[in-house]
């Protein structure tokens, strides 16, 4: 994390989409780069505004964003769901012309910053989504393969795509809830379906969160200490948390389980948009352009 972000608090934005989008991302590239731009103009703009206000400035030239993304494609049940998490500077650096940039911290978002930005991404993703060329490579897709399509449409909604189970939903492991439901609430908000959450935060002197939260985000989608088979052959993979219903895990046969990973797997990589130099540290690129410094990691 040294050579990625500066000595600076670091705020994560978790942003999920409505389910007819998931699908097309996790398969389309050039869709999952739109909405990546989308995403983060979204949000280094309020950061921005929220600067020039808290600051008391003439506007917001000159003040610089910087983030570095992660695109995890699974939910915690192995379910195909493409998301960001997004690493973003909890601040803004002003640009000085003789000296070198300086940082200033600002507060944090409120709810209703969160539905303001929340909505300004679900109004420019419908514009995305309503071109004639959105759903071209899905097309393509399912053509070329149909059954990593099928695969990929099922794990979406949670089904099973192939053998004597097509068709219907994952199986889950229950315990008794004893009438408690799952913990929401936090720093978060949903309109048309995107969802952010943004209750995470780093100070700049906690190096070691920060890169805890790195490892974290950037973690692989299977984790070994979740996942059994049980004496019926079945794969059990555990939740990360209770869901509301009692479930605790998911059920799949072996065939169903590769099902899922196939689905997982991404097809090529999705680019970040060509607009200034970049630097490559490990597995993120991270870029500036403009007033925003950006990356991603898929």
């Amino acid at each position: 994390v040294d050579n990625v972000f500066p000595i600076a608090p670091v705020r994560q934005w978790v942003v999920t989409f409505p389910f007819d989008m998931r699908f097309r991302m996790a398969f389309d590239t050039e869709l999952c780069t739109q909405v990546l731009r989308v995403v983060n103009s979204c949000i280094s703009s309020w950061i921005r505004r929220r600067a020039r206000d808290y600051l008391e400035l003439q506007s917001v030239k000159g003040l610089q964003t910087g983030c570095v993304t992660f695109i995890q494609r699974w939910r915690s049940d192995l379910a195909l769901n493409p998301h960001l998490h997004i690493l973003f500077i909890d601040g803004v650096y002003i640009e000085n012309d003789d000296e070198p940039p300086v940082f200033r911290a600002i507060p944090g978002p409120l709810r209703k910053d969160l539905e303001h930005v929340a909505s300004r991404i679900a109004v420019r993703l419908r514009r995305i989504a309503g071109s004639e060329d959105s759903n071209s490579a899905v097309h393509e897709l399912a053509e070329a393969e149909p059954l990593l399509a099928a695969c990929g449409a099922a794990s979406v909604q949670k089904r099973i795509a192939t053998g004597a189970r097509a068709g219907q939903r994952v199986r889950t492991v229950h315990v008794p809830t004893q009438d408690e439901k799952a913990a929401v609430g936090g720093l978060c908000a949903q309109v048309d379906g995107v969802n952010i959450h943004a209750g995470v935060r780093v100070p700049a002197s906690d190096r070691g969160r920060l890169e805890r939260l790195v490892r974290y985000v950037a973690r692989s989608p299977i984790a070994a200490n979740r996942l059994r088979v049980d004496d019926n052959g079945d794969v059990i993979y555990e939740l990360k948390r209770v869901w509301s219903d009692g479930s605790v895990a998911v059920r799949l046969s072996p065939v169903e389980f590769l099902e899922k990973l196939a689905a997982l797997v991404p097809t090529v990589p999705v680019s970040v948009p060509d607009s200034g130099p970049s630097a490559v540290y490990g597995p993120a690129v991270f870029s500036q352009t403009g007033g925003h410094h950006e990356g991603r990691v898929a």
